[in-house]
């Protein structure tokens, strides 16, 4: 995989990033009746993602397969938002760049983020514990973390 760090912003990559939140609506803003309003929110997050993140991204047959938006932490590496298409690459997608990013960082901080989905919260989590044995869900925390390290410990 060719894993890239977006520099500038990319409208292929913020109009993948719409997409993927009007169809799977990983936020609350993303299930605004007004459509204009809903764009605009998206399109809000977008952009503080792309200030506030490394973004990294992978592009496969013309699109976006791989989006991650991280910052690195003291601690860890703080993943801020994910997305694949098709959605059940993400397991094996994420394990190849978090092996490129530590890698390319010369680090082993763990990745580790919060879960803040509303939208079929159950599902999306039973995914990630079925399709993913890297990631650790600690589901007794407010919020729920999922946690990835270097050693699988």
């Amino acid at each position: 995989m060719n894993f890239q760090q977006l520099k500038n912003n990319d409208p292929m990559i913020e109009s993948a990033l719409i997409d993927f939140c009007i169809r799977s609506k990983p936020y609350d803003f993303c299930s605004i009746k007004n459509r204009s309003a809903r764009l605009i929110q998206i399109k809000n997050f977008y952009n503080y993602l792309f200030k506030e993140c490394d973004i990294f991204y992978c592009k496969q047959n013309g699109g976006i397969r791989f989006f991650i938006a991280v910052s690195r932490e003291e601690s860890h590496i703080e993943i801020r938002f994910i997305f694949s298409t098709p959605v059940f690459y993400t397991a094996k997608t994420f394990k190849t760049f978090r092996e490129f990013y530590w890698e390319l960082f010369d680090c082993s901080l763990p990745f580790m983020g919060e879960v803040k989905r509303q939208h079929k919260l159950k599902t999306y989590l039973n995914a990630i514990q079925k399709r993913d044995p890297n990631a650790k869900v600690f589901l007794d925390k407010d919020p729920i973390l999922v946690s990835y390290t270097r050693d699988g410990l």
